[in-house]
This record gives C-alpha cells, sequence and structure tokens, in this order.
C-alpha cells in the first residue's frame, strides 16, 4: 500500500527531514536541495563509509522515516487469504532468507531542478522475502525459514509480512532489530542506503540452521530457494556447505540468486564449487562470473551460450538463467539454451522482478507438474515464459508491489521464447 497525496504534510516534514540528514552525511549546508548529483553523491560516499558512519546514518534516517512508515503500515489492508507459508497437507518449496528487511521506496518527484517525497511505500523485502511475498500472491505454499528481530523496524516488518498473509510468528525470533533497505527513485533511476543485518549469535545461527534442516527434511526433493548471503555471524563455506548438505540429505533443487558485488569472488565460487541446481545472475553479473566484458556477451549470444554450458561443465550446476533487461532473458543448460524476448513495458520499478520471476518457475513446476530437474523442451520454454512474464509484470508496478498470478498470467500470453 502506497501512501497518497491524502498525507501532503507528512512528505513536506519528511522531504526536509531527508534533506537534513544527507547533507549532515554529506558535509554541506542542511538546506541544500535533493538534487540527482546529491543522490549520486551520497551513493559514493555512504558504500566508502567504514559501518560505524554508515550505522549512524541509517539510523538518522530511520528517524526521519519512522512515523510516516508506520502510518503506512497501521493503513496498510490485511489481504485476505489463507497463510500459505506452512501447508501440512503436501510437501512444498522451502524459502530461506537470512538478511530480510523492511522496505522502503521513496518516490521523489522533480520541483523546479530539486526533488522532493511524492509517495512513499513499505513491504517486507529482501530478496527470498520476495520471493515468498510473490508465491503467496500466486497462492502456492511454501514452508519460508528466516528471522524476525525485536524493534521498530522489526515491529513494522512483522505487521507488514502478516497482513500479506504470512505468519511472522513462524520465524525465529533473534535479539536485534530487522534491516532496512531504502530506495530513493528519481527520475527512474534508484539510490539504495540498507542499514546493516543483526548479528546472530551461535546458539540463534544454530537454531536457524536446525529450522531450514529440519524443513528440507520434511519437504524432501522440493525446491530450496536461498537467499544471496549467508547469516551475518555465519563463517564464509556456510552458504555452500547448506546447499551440499540439503542436496545430499535432502534432495533439494537448489536456486541461488547470484550477485558477485553483494558476497564477493570467494564465496561465489565456493557457491558454484557447491553446485546448486540453478543460478540466476544478470548480463552484468554473469560477465563478472565469466570474465568477460557485459556488452560483448550482449552481442552474441552463442558466447553467453558457450560460456554457461562450460560453467555448468565445470562446476556440475544445471542451469543458467541469465535476465539481460531490455534484451529479455536466456536459459541454459548442459544441451540446450532458449531465448526470450523482452516486453515492451513501461518500468515503473525492478524492485523484487527477478525474485518474482523466480516464484513464477516454482509456481508453474508445482501447479503443472513440471519437473525442474529434468524438464521437458516444451517445460523449459516454460520455465522460461513464466520468469519474463513475472519480472516484467513486477516491474510495471510502483514501488515494492509484487504482480499477481493474474497479471503474469496475462504477461505470459505476449512473451515469445524459442530454442537458440
Amino acid at each position: 500500500m502506497e501512501i497518497t497525496k491524502a498525507y501532503p504534510p507528512n512528505f513536506n516534514r519528511l522531504t526536509q527531514d531527508l534533506t537534513g540528514s544527507i547533507n549532515q552525511h554529506l558535509n554541506t549546508p542542511s538546506d541544500v536541495p535533493i538534487t540527482i548529483q546529491t543522490l549520486d553523491s551520497l551513493m559514493n560516499k555512504f558504500w566508502s563509509n567504514p559501518l560505524q558512519t554508515q550505522s549512524f546514518f541509517c539510523l538518522n534516517l530511520w528517524n526521519a522515516c519512522e512515523k510516516v512508515v508506520s502510518t503506512l503500515t497501521q493503513e496498510a489492508q490485511k489481504i485476505s487469504k489463507e497463510d500459505n507459508s506452512f501447508s501440512s497437507v503436501h510437501k512444498c518449496p522451502v524459502i530461506f532468507s537470512t538478511r530480510e528487511g523492511l522496505v522502503i521506496a521513496l518516490n521523489l518527484k522533480s520541483n523546479g531542478g530539486s526533488f522532493e517525497v511524492d509517495s512513499v511505500a513499505a513491504n517486507p523485502g529482501g530478496c527470498s522475502i520476495d520471493v515468498a511475498r510473490a508465491l503467496n500472491n500466486f497462492g502456492t505454499p511454501f514452508k519460508l525459514i528466516g528471522m524476525r528481530g525485536i524493534g521498530t523496524i522489526s515491529d513494522n516488518f512483522n505487521l507488514l509480512l502478516e497482513k500479506e498473509g504470512i505468519d511472522p510468528h513462524h520465524l525465529l525470533e533473534i535479539n536485534g532489530d530487522t534491516r532496512y533497505f531504502m530506495c530513493f527513485l528519481a527520475n527512474k533511476k534508484e539510490h539504495w542506503v540498507v542499514s546493516s543485518s543483526p548479528c546472530l549469535t551461535s546458539q540463534e545461527l544454530d537454531s536457524l540452521t536446525s529450522q531450514l534442516m529440519d524443513a528440507c527434511r520434511n519437504n524432501k526433493g522440493q525446491v530450496l530457494a536461498l537467499a544471496t548471503n549467508p547469516p551475518l555471524g555465519a563463517k564464509n563455506n556456510y552458504m555452500p556447505d547448506i546447499i551440499k548438505e540439503t542436496k545430499n540429505k535432502s534432495s533439494m533443487f537448489v536456486i541461488y540468486d547470484t550477485k558477485l558485488h553483494t558476497v564477493g569472488k570467494e564465496l561465489l565460487d565456493a557457491v558454484l564449487e557447491s553446485a546448486p541446481g540453478m543460478i540466476k545472475p544478470n548480463l552484468a553479473e554473469y560477465a563478472e562470473i565469466v570474465g568477460i566484458e557485459e556488452e560483448k556477451l550482449r552481442s552474441d549470444k552463442n558466447l553467453i551460450i558457450h560460456l554457461a554450458q562450460e560453467v555448468i561443465k565445470q562446476y556440475g550446476i544445471k542451469m543458467i538463467l541469465v535476465s539481460m533487461d531490455k534484451d529479455g532473458a536466456m536459459l541454459i543448460d548442459k544441451h540446450r539454451a532458449a531465448i526470450a524476448s523482452a516486453l515492451p513495458v513501461e518500468v515503473v520499478s525492478t524492485i523484487g522482478a527477478g525474485d518474482t520471476g523466480i516464484a513464477a518457475i516454482i509456481d508453474k513446476s508445482k501447479k503443472q507438474k513440471m519437473s525442474i530437474r529434468k524438464p521437458s523442451d516444451s517445460h523449459f520454454k516454460e520455465f522460461l515464459k513464466a520468469f519474463v512474464a513475472a519480472g516484467s509484470a513486477t516491474a510495471k508496478k510502483p514501488g515494492t508491489e509484487l504482480a499477481t498470478l493474474e497479471e503474469v498470467q496475462d504477461m505470459e500470453k505476449n512473451v515469445s521464447v524459442k530454442f537458440v
């Protein structure tokens, strides 16, 4: 749900408070208005600052936004759905969230060259949480393993999750507040500030891991959608070990959303060595994996296929799904490669688009009994079609909203997929 023009005083004050916080962080006069250059400078400085400085700034931003976000949370309408997250009747996919958070999308409008807050949206988020939210939209049962903290951010996160029909009380309670992801949307460009995740104690980490292993044993042979990063406080080999253990002991088909810039080359290499069933890099991330310039890959689809099949052969991965924004997406396995053209949609926000696409693949495999381990040619193309349709349907929506099943199915009619 979005705050609209019904709350103009909140927006005026919010703009002032955010401007003051940003200028303080940039060491500029407090009344300097927000511009694109301001946001670019903020990104450069924030992500290069030490953790303590980042944390101080994040606290100031949250203090500026807390009242508006809490109003938004209270005003959000509860979605009338059964809780899909804990089905005891049939085996279901498992979603593992390790860096969940409250996503705050601030839409900024231009006012004489500077920007002011025009609308605000808040949702529970993080890549795995968005996969769960999308599956919930689609009506596909799942088992969500993750954490809920203690604090004001956590209160908003938990209530919004509950209002979407996902019970947060099943999540492991930890002694720390939930993180937040704040996105400034200006001129269709995203600028992100992310607060730190709570660091788990060894006991909390053991409890979270035990919950995941139990869920995988109870849903043996299903899909496991993994978060990109291990929980804060875990060792570097945590995620690769999770992949190997859930595959070996519970026969899980692991989907891993590849983000080299987030996890670093050492961890990503270890993840690839553990051979997840599917990885989903975008073209820039894929270029980093194979060591080839992005634009060279974009202009040579055969090179994308060749290098992907080399990676598959080297690591034992079953499939690689490469998203290529305006050029669509490609799904590649050991013997096949399919390409789907992009849909001509006006992109409003890319938040959660790829996660919705992953959820659409899982949804289709469950509802239409399509094998994700050994898909036929037609099912192979159907998975790619679902991914592109779902991502496009979410990209059309503002802020942090995710597509509905009806919207995805309507989009699928226009997706063209062919083998290369």
